[in-house]
């Protein structure tokens, strides 16, 4: 195992591309399979290694030939450590080979207003559209499910919001729906 990279235009702020050249066997044939684990942090033990998280599989190549896995679902800001180990035909495996990086902060993007919670309130400063903005922000800089939602809500949002600033009982009634959420994100964030 050698050449073991992380992408730097494969990071994103959930997700990295890693790269490695593909092993050889003693007999300059492929490897059998390869065991590839990732975790928090900026080294990996052996015996960490054993206990991070299993990766999706990469088929081996061609020794000498690259070999590319995507890891999806990691969390903004977060230092991670990837290792990789390749196993032959009797069940032996290579040393540890291992690479850090760090996905970036999630970068939040404002879209003129044209939010649920902004067009409910009328205003983008209004205390209740702020308390949700910490509350969104808070809830995906820590799950990546949430980071999933709230992109969702970024396609979906504006044309919800166009619809919801032509009607005054429908502006009202979003208002009563979210003034829940709102009161809690004030108190929690």
């Amino acid at each position: 195992m050698s050449e073991v990279a992380a992408v730097k235009d494969g990071l994103t702020d959930t997700s990295a591309v890693v790269t490695f050249k593909n092993a050889g066997s003693d007999g300059g044939g492929a490897v059998a399979s390869y065991e590839i684990r990732y975790r928090e942090g900026d080294s990996m033990t052996d015996q960490e290694f054993v206990e991070a998280i299993r990766a999706p599989q990469v088929a081996p190549g061609a020794p000498g030939s690259t070999a590319t896995l995507t890891l999806t679902g990691l969390k903004p800001a977060t230092d991670y450590v990837v290792g990789v180990r390749a196993v032959d035909t009797c069940g032996q495996t290579s040393l540890l080979s291992q690479v850090g990086f760090a996905t970036p902060a999630t970068a939040f993007k404002q879209i003129e207003g044209c939010f649920v919670a902004t067009a409910a309130w009328g205003s983008a400063l209004a205390s209740q559209v702020e308390a949700l903005r910490r509350a969104r922000d808070h809830a995906r800089s820590g799950n990546a499910m949430a980071a999933v939602a709230v992109d969702l809500y970024y396609r979906s949002g504006p044309p919800a919001a166009a619809v919801l600033r032509r009607s005054d009982t429908a502006r009202a009634a979003v208002r009563m729906l979210l003034s829940p959420a709102a009161g809690t994100a004030t108190v929690l964030f």
